[in-house]
């Protein structure tokens, strides 16, 4: 992925495949955004590091289970991902200690949100903010 943009723009493509975007995402983002982010990882040589929280979070389940401090926490869950059930709610304030303050479902928005559908993506950090500054 690093020696070639075409090797590049076959795992992203492939990637995005396993997300569940398939054979849309020509459609859904169009080919010049799509090679717009491709050649923004090639060109900053940036893809290898964009891999560590796939790393991190393989290596141990992300969560901030056990702590004394209440960490506001909100949570966005993702369009189904093939083979891949929706998170609860019950799940995500089980794992943050019940400090979830925001939980909402992305519809069809996925893995690609900000892409996907970016006036979602703001108003929901922004109702986060807002829930942060009251």
């Amino acid at each position: 992925m690093t020696d070639s943009p075409v090797g590049l723009a076959a795992w992203i493509l492939s990637f995005m495949a396993g997300m569940g975007v398939g054979d849309e995402a020509d459609s859904r983002f169009g080919r010049d955004a799509l090679l717009t982010n491709i050649m923004i990882y090639w060109l900053t040589g940036t893809v290898a590091s964009s891999f560590r929280i796939y790393n991190v979070n393989a290596m141990q389940m992300p969560t901030i289970t056990g702590t004394d401090t209440k960490v506001p926490v909100a949570v966005a869950t993702e369009a189904p991902i093939p083979g891949m059930v929706r998170m609860p709610r019950e799940w995500a304030d089980r794992q943050t200690g019940g400090n979830v303050v925001q939980f909402h479902d992305m519809g069809t928005a996925g893995h690609f949100v900000a892409w996907e559908d970016p006036d979602f993506y703001v108003q929901d950090l922004r109702d986060f903010a807002a829930l942060l500054n009251s």
